[in-house]
């Protein structure tokens, strides 16, 4: 399974442009060869309404609207716009009328009477330009109108079913969550919606600035009690959002490694910080040497000094809390030999990852934080700890407690492992302290 949520957008946008597949313009094929070429001057009548400043979105809708007649027309050898009559335009609305979408159902009254109406405004425009002498599409009646209520109101319950879904907890879940809650109280458009921007916010009038909205035009929307009260989102402002914000996803967001930032400043205290940090280089959607790009360009930063040094062991593989206080509080302190961290076994061919590996020793450190050894999974780390030992590696597990509490009891154990199964592979620094005699620690012990 790959990453999921937040971890698998950053993910995919990671990939290379021939990675991300998608569809290659399709030539059309039409013949532009004639002065009076249909599919000439639907190329030119594009090129007019682009010239007035019609949307993207009025764009593509015509152009779709008259390729489905020009290609109608080319199955009936009919290239040139003096071919037209209102008899061919009157077949071609029964051909609207009789067809059938993939699905296998026919285009609803509506649709058909916005093709037709593009096509009329299409020949208008073809007359007004002197290509023909006459409107073919002058007379042609367009389908009446419906005019339909609603068949289904969600009721409240079914609301408030749906605005749970979205998983909070995850960054995607706050995005979808917030464009739920913004749809339901303010009624925006799928597209209006994409464009807002944070500035667009006014939270002390509770208004929404909708820019280039229907018809390209602003206009100010209120903005409920219910938006205002989403859980677990909160608004934060930077100085330096120009500088954050990703160069190619839309809606706009910040990069993960300003984002890992911003909630390391607002962390209670830095071991939720480096839990960030872990979560954000451990998982994937970044690298330490993003994050430290992103720190350099900030220089007044909470935890810069703590940061910069806890690159460093996350680079080595620290990838908790717990193993942290490990390395600073027992292997560091009490001058025990680096172990290679995350280090990898295979057995039976399959990938195991142990957290502290002194490989001369053949001696296994595993630390069991609650996130990634959870009471249920001591089973499956006994197993792992049995396979290990098959293959002459000792595992000896400390939790939270005998490393935060324990710390010199811990060093003293691990030293004297390190010695019985490699002698010389600790060698005492200074002399020897009240930690049993097993280590020389760069601190006094407590006996």
């Amino acid at each position: 399974m790959g990453p999921k949520g937040f971890a698998a957008v950053e993910k995919l946008a990671r990939r290379a442009r021939e990675q991300r597949g998608g569809n290659e313009p399709r030539l059309d094929h039409f013949d532009r060869s004639a002065p009076d070429a249909l599919a000439l001057w639907h190329d030119a009548y594009l090129e007019s309404l682009a010239s007035r400043n019609y949307s993207l979105g009025t764009l593509g809708g015509r152009r779709d609207a008259l390729k489905l007649f020009l290609s109608w027309a080319a199955e009936r050898d009919l290239h040139r716009a003096g071919q037209i009559t209102r008899p061919i335009l009157d077949s071609f609305q029964r051909r609207l009328w009789r067809y059938t979408r993939p699905n296998g159902q026919r285009l609803g009254w509506s649709t058909q009477r916005n093709r037709l109406s593009i096509l009329k405004d299409f020949f208008r425009w073809v007359t007004r330009q002197n290509v023909i002498l006459h409107n073919p599409a002058s007379e042609l009646e367009l389908p009446r109108p419906e005019k339909r209520l609603p068949q289904e109101v969600l009721s409240l319950a079914a609301v408030e079913k749906l605005m749970a879904i979205p998983d909070v907890s995850d960054p995607l879940g706050v995005r979808d969550r917030t464009m739920l809650e913004l749809f339901y109280s303010t009624g925006l458009r799928r597209t209006e919606l994409c464009r807002l921007e944070l500035a667009d916010l006014n939270t002390d009038r509770r208004t929404l600035h909708v820019r280039l909205g229907k018809g390209k035009k602003d206009r100010m929307v209120p903005v409920g009690q219910r938006t205002g009260r989403l859980r677990d989102a909160v608004v934060h402002r930077s100085r330096h959002i120009d500088d954050c914000r990703h160069p190619a996803y839309f809606p706009p967001r910040t990069r993960v490694e300003d984002t890992v930032l911003d909630l390391a400043q607002v962390s209670a205290n830095f071991d939720e910080a480096f839990d960030w940090l872990c979560r954000a280089v451990g998982r994937g959607p970044t690298t330490t040497e993003l994050v430290r790009s992103a720190l350099a360009r900030r220089p007044r930063h909470r935890w810069r000094a703590d940061i910069e040094a806890a690159l460093d062991d996350v680079a080595d593989g620290a990838r908790s809390v717990l193993e942290r206080r490990y390395i600073t509080g027992v292997e560091r302190r009490h001058g025990l030999p680096q172990a290679h961290r995350q280090a990898r076994t295979v057995i039976n061919g399959k990938t195991r990852y142990v957290d502290n590996l002194y490989e001369e020793a053949s001696l296994a450190v595993e630390l069991d934080g609650s996130a990634s050894h959870p009471p249920e999974q001591r089973w499956a780390d006994s197993r792992r700890d049995n396979a290990h030992a098959g293959l002459g590696i000792l595992t000896v597990r400390y939790n939270w407690a005998d490393v935060t509490q324990r710390p010199c009891f811990v060093a003293a154990q691990v030293a004297g492992l390190l010695r019985a199964r490699a002698p010389g592979s600790t060698r005492p620094r200074a002399p020897r302290t009240a930690a049993a005699g097993l280590v020389a620690p760069r601190h006094t012990c407590t006996p």
